[in-house]
């Protein structure tokens, strides 16, 4: 389970360049659950109230490019596990893992 993560993140990295086959190091992901992945989206807001939208992948996971955004970020995520409808929230005081679950809400 542990490799899953470290390669999404991979992933997630590899595919946020900022031009010139640079890697973005400015990335906020995380997992949205509630001991089941959420199916949904989450919803990420910067201090200059800029928003940026993200589906939740099956497994939970998503992640955004914050390059040029300004921290700290709010999340969050809204979509359903076993037939209920949850809205959760989530911070993040800086680019990083922000998980988003019933703890973080």
């Amino acid at each position: 389970m542990f490799c899953f993560p470290v390669l999404m993140l991979a992933l997630v990295l590899g595919g946020c360049g900022g031009g010139k086959g640079e890697l973005s190091t400015e990335v906020v992901s995380g997992v949205a659950a509630v001991g089941l992945p959420l199916s949904g989206e989450v919803t990420l807001k910067d201090a200059d109230d800029n928003e940026k939208v993200a589906v939740i992948d099956k497994d939970g996971s998503f992640a955004f490019d914050v390059t040029g955004m300004k921290a700290p970020y709010i999340l969050r995520a809204r979509g359903n596990a076993d037939g209920k409808e949850y809205k959760l929230h989530s911070f993040a005081q800086k680019s990083g893992i922000a998980n988003v679950n019933p703890f973080s809400d």
